[in-house]
């Protein structure tokens, strides 16, 4: 492709030799001449309304011109002139402008095929966009449109239609003139019910309606047999649309995300075409068991996610192997009891049931999925799963036939309670990215620099002190996050691993700047660290470059010591903070332990990471106690006949004692 610059502001392009030379002519009384070629692009950028109209629209260079291309400017309107000399044009695209109405005389553009008008201003269009019968394609979106004009429908041969993010709260009631279109995206507008005239669109293949207001679809859908892809996410329904049981047998994306949908137990007409289905953010109690039939074997892409209330389902299985190969069932109320359905899932490859944190705040929502250990009986025949999300879900221990998963590549467990790893996690050969960050990490297998793939380990926010020199090994490793452990020097061992790219050892027990005052290591740490946490933009706190403190605090006193005003004064006392080096603490053990009869570990306080860690745990086993899968030993036991003891009452006995009647008892 050759291109030539038209008094600086212009750019010309070519697809063949021939044009490519017209496009290099001469200039005529200092001014360049428009190239008279017939498969040829004109892109402007000029924002001078005056230079457009006198220069290149009164020109009779352009009639021949097919393509216009006139974007990312200021411009709020086009001269006059626009269209005079652009009969011949195919394609005009106008996008990224300032534009607050159509361009004059649009009706001159009799071959225009395919016009893009997105990302402008307009707020109305103009009787002239009717007229252009022979348009294709129609980008309108991202405008600020409250309706479409009355001759709209005329546009019989449009195929594709865009008028996405504006604020149309409906559509021109005979639409279903338009009945060559095929891709129709209404998104993001503020429509509640749409035309009955719909059904006319027979040759309708993909429908967006996502973002609107909409709470159902008329019977009149069940006549497009041509659709294949139906995003009705972002809206306001209670229940699956009627016609998605009745008609639509060829969809094959469903999504139905972001509503408030409770029940899908109705095998859809499309079930045998399904591909991809969308579900999450709804109030489902369970995954539709539909999706566990041979009818339902082609399905690829599953996501029931942020569904809180959803426990699973009771023992269901695909009864043919499934061809599923991700899997999202994050955020719901999924134990190891409630996902036997995964072991017929050998194909596979991506599964989340982590819970979604806020890595800013560190925090997760109260309800969601609660995996004590990993559910390896259900994802032993899982040998293609290369993607694993399981964050937040109290995981404490990692069995150690966890190397079954030998596929897996990406990994991610963070905020568990994970304090070790089994030494056969180090046969994860294939493993390229790993997270293990909040976690009660303080040990790392031997073995470590087995994992010969790994090209990101995060265990930022453990408790590691030292590593394993096998890491040395680890030739692909570019990225190592050790932000907030317990590390008391850098590790040598880094100054070998030659192929890190970032690395974060700040907050640890050591000032890294001053132990690497005199190292030719500083300058490569510091640029580590800028490049680690610039990947970590947005996704963590804001991170502090300093030593972290070891902080020891006083006891409060015995309530039992002086009156309450003296606990008064107490309290109101800054508590002194020592920081105490591992030297210093080795060395005065003995000379801190003082007797104390008025010790009470009750009035310690506590630190707000265990209350934390409370908190989950009371969530945790109320999870359990309230699932009616779950066992509880009192379900064996007989209800007691009497729930309260009676009172033993002994009769009064009236007794009547006779003169002399103990004489013979009395002792010599």
């Amino acid at each position: 492709m050759t291109s030539c610059s038209i008094m600086g502001e212009n750019e010309v392009s070519s697809s063949n030799h021939e044009d490519a030379e017209s496009a290099r002519s001469g200039s005529k009384n200092g001014m360049s001449v428009l190239p008279c070629v017939v498969n040829c692009t004109l892109k402007l950028e000029s924002q001078n309304v005056e230079y457009l109209q006198n220069i290149v629209f009164n020109n009779e260079d352009v009639k021949k011109i097919k393509e216009l291309i006139l974007t990312h400017t200021k411009l709020q309107s086009l001269p006059n002139s626009f269209s005079q000399n652009l009969g011949n044009l195919l394609h005009l695209n106008l996008e990224e402008n300032k534009l607050d109405q159509l361009p004059p005389n649009m009706s001159n553009l009799l071959k225009l095929q395919h016009l893009n008008l997105s990302h402008n201003c307009l707020k109305s269009l103009s009787q002239d966009i009717g007229m252009i019968t022979t348009l294709k394609t129609l980008r309108l979106e991202n405008n600020k449109l409250s309706e479409l004009p009355g001759n709209f429908c005329y546009l019989i041969n449009l195929q594709q239609l865009c008028v996405a993010d504006n604020n149309l709260r409906y559509l021109p009631t005979d639409i279903g003139r338009l009945v060559n279109l095929e891709k129709l995206d209404v998104s993001g507008n503020k429509i509640e019910d749409l035309p009955d005239s719909v059904s006319q669109l027979t040759n309708l293949t993909s429908f967006n309606a996502a973002s609107n207001k909409l709470s159902y679809l008329s019977e009149g859908f069940t006549l497009l047999n041509k659709l294949t892809v139906l995003n009705l996410s972002h809206n306001m329904m209670y229940e699956v649309p009627y016609c998605l049981f009745t008609g639509l047998p060829n969809v094959s994306m469903l999504d139905l995300s972001h509503n408030y949908i409770d029940n899908f137990s109705q095998t859809p007409n499309c079930v045998n075409k399904l591909r991809c289905l969308r579900l999450d953010h709804n109030t489902l109690f369970s995954i539709p068991k539909w999706l566990f039939r041979d009818s339902c074997k082609h399905i690829l892409e599953l996501t029931v996610s942020h569904n809180r209330y959803m426990s699973g389902t009771n023992n269901e299985i695909f009864i043919s192997a499934s061809t599923l190969k991700k899997l999202d069932l994050s955020n719901c109320s999924l134990t190891t009891t409630s996902v036997n359905f995964l072991q017929v899932l050998q194909n596979l490859e991506h599964l989340n049931l982590g819970n979604e944190i806020d890595t800013i705040s560190k925090q997760s929502s109260k309800s969601g999925n609660v995996f004590w250990d990993l559910p390896m009986r259900e994802l032993k025949n899982s040998n293609n799963l290369r993607n694993l999300i399981m964050c937040q879900v109290g995981l404490a221990t990692l069995p150690e036939d966890f190397v079954q998963l030998s596929a897996l590549q990406y990994l991610d467990l963070c905020f568990n309670n994970l304090n070790w790893l089994p030494d056969s996690f180090c046969d994860l050969m294939n493993l390229k990215e790993c997270h293990l960050s909040n976690n009660e990490l303080a040990l790392l297998p031997v073995q470590m620099g087995k994992l010969k793939n790994l090209e990101v380990l995060s265990m930022d926010e453990n408790k590691l002190h030292f590593l394993p020199e096998s890491m040395t090994r680890l030739q692909l490793l570019k990225y190592l996050d050790l932000y907030s452990n317990i590390f008391e020097e850098v590790p040598v061992i880094l100054k070998d691993m030659t192929s890190l790219e970032g690395l974060d050892l700040e907050y640890n027990c050591f000032n890294v700047l001053d132990s690497l005052k005199n190292d030719n290591f500083l300058e490569t740490y510091i640029h580590m660290k800028v490049n680690i946490r610039s990947r970590l933009a947005g996704k963590s706190q804001t991170r502090i470059d300093s030593k972290r403190p070891l902080e020891v605090e006083n006891v409060h006193p015995s309530p039992d010591e002086g009156n309450s005003s003296d606990c008064a004064e107490t309290d109101s006392i800054p508590q002194e903070t020592f920081y105490v080096s591992r030297e210093e603490e080795e060395e005065n053990w003995d000379s801190a332990d003082e007797f104390n009869d008025n010790f009470d570990p009750t009035l310690l306080p506590i630190p707000s990471e265990k209350k934390v860690r409370q908190r989950h745990a009371l969530l945790v086993m109320e999870s359990l106690w309230t699932s009616p899968d779950n066992f509880c030993p009192a379900d064996i036991h007989v209800p007691p006949v009497k729930t309260w003891c009676r009172p033993k009452v002994i009769p009064a006995v009236s007794c009547q004692s006779v003169e002399g009647q103990f004489d013979d008892a009395s002792l010599p």
